[in-house]
């Protein structure tokens, strides 16, 4: 086995590092999404999220390479618009 697809709950991410270090963990754009979703009603941001372009880029990192997803986010954080996403 070479690569493993997961969703996004961190539970399955740590055993299956220690069971299988070798394998490469992928995880899936669809939960990806569905977990950015979640935490964007969860914080009651629903409104924003449909005038600001910062949690709309959000669900894009995944398509980055994973080096670069940390300097991205960074910039979307510094580029939005909103004060209560500066936190």
């Amino acid at each position: 086995m070479k690569q493993v697809t997961l969703n996004f709950e961190a539970a399955m991410w740590v055993p299956q590092r220690y069971v299988l270090p070798t394998v490469q963990l992928l995880s899936c754009k669809f939960h990806w999404t569905q977990a950015v979703w979640q935490k964007i009603q969860e914080l009651g941001l629903q409104v924003l999220y449909q005038r600001d372009k910062y949690l709309c880029k959000l669900v894009m990192l995944p398509c980055l390479l994973s080096h670069e997803i940390p300097a991205m986010f960074e910039l979307l954080k510094e580029n939005t618009t909103s004060p209560a996403l500066h936190k």
